[in-house]
């Protein structure tokens, strides 16, 4: 339960734009940030101590009484549903290299960047869209959820694209490069 606890909130720091290009972070610093980053119940932090202290006794001294470790498992549960209520976005890449032009005429190719194409979904997957930013890297896969990470210090002008239906598109008036990494991958 620690596992999928954990796996989750630094899931849901990532597709936020909250785990500011970490990898990983601990279970009790991810909770402390979701709580002032996006506000939690305030009986989370004290249930997810009470989890947490069971937890280290159980792992490191086997030393627990029945009625604690059911606490604990009660504590557990209580922390994954409030996480997996907590409203979020799920960005997928659609389309990982979109050629892009600064003019709507499409003769003059924007050199190193591309375009990524994320289709975009709520938690629920109650309602879908399409966004396209702009980008260097090139490690993005079709399929794949990508956090929601940018490079502020890189900002692209007005561009456009030939989208699937070969229609010229605008694609931004400008736009922070965006620089999202697989989730899978963290």
């Amino acid at each position: 339960m620690a596992i999928e606890i954990e796996k989750l909130a630094g899931e849901i720091l990532a597709t936020t734009g909250h785990l500011d290009g970490r990898r990983f972070i601990p279970l009790t610093q991810a909770i402390t940030e979701l709580d002032k980053k996006l506000g939690l119940p305030r009986h989370i932090t004290s249930s997810l101590r009470l989890f947490w202290e069971t937890r280290n006794r159980l792992i490191h001294g086997g030393d627990g009484r029945d009625e604690d470790i059911l606490r604990a498992i009660d504590s557990g549960l209580k922390i994954l549903k409030v996480l997996q209520t907590i409203p979020r976005e799920i960005n997928v890449v659609y389309n990982p290299s979109v050629i892009l032009y600064s003019d709507p005429e499409l003769t003059t190719r924007i050199p190193n960047i591309f375009g990524v194409i994320l289709e975009t979904r709520d938690i629920k997957g109650a309602s879908k869209s399409f966004q396209i930013f702009p980008t260097t890297y090139t490690h993005f896969k079709k399929g794949h959820q990508v956090t929601w990470e940018w490079n502020m210090n890189n900002v692209v002008g007005q561009a456009w694209y030939r989208d699937s239906d070969d229609l010229v598109q605008g694609a931004w008036a400008s736009s922070t490069e965006f620089i999202g990494r697989h989730l899978d991958e963290l």
